[in-house]
């Protein structure tokens, strides 16, 4: 059974995760952990929200909310750091983190922006999020109704 709890590199087990995802040639964790030491972002601001998921006492997955910096629209939030280990690939974790970040965010956001790379499109389509052809962003999902 997959559980969700807040994360910070300083986690335990977020070590091996960070190394996986840079072995893999991931660099989103690796960017999470830069800007949490340096105070860049640590997820602090109104509707923020870092998650990992754990599969027993094993990190398997991360993903965030923040407000999106790219954005000039002061409710658009965007999602970070989506990452799942290659052995829970296939078992919705990504999908339980993506729904977990979505689950409060229309209180704090009209719609969350993301950029993927191209292998990551079908998944993001398949959860309902619209294909940008943005410079900051190639997902979005709508919170609210227009």
């Amino acid at each position: 059974m997959i559980t969700l709890a807040p994360v910070t590199p300083e986690t335990p087990g977020f070590a091996p995760l960070l190394a996986e995802s840079q072995a893999g040639g991931h660099n989103m964790l690796r960017f999470f952990a830069e800007n949490w030491h340096s105070g860049a972002n640590v997820f602090a601001r109104r509707g923020e929200i870092m998650l990992g998921a754990w599969d027993g006492d094993r990190l398997v997955g991360t993903c965030g909310r923040n407000v999106d910096p790219y954005d000039p629209n002061p409710r658009a939030g965007r999602v970070r750091y989506l990452y799942v280990a290659e052995s829970a690939r296939l078992h919705g974790v990504g999908q339980l983190l993506i729904a977990a970040i979505q689950r409060d965010a229309a209180t704090y956001f009209d719609y969350l922006n993301s950029n993927v790379p191209e292998l990551a499109f079908p998944f993001y389509a398949r959860l309902g999020f619209e294909t940008l052809t943005d410079e900051y962003a190639t997902h979005r999902f709508a919170l609210l109704d227009d």
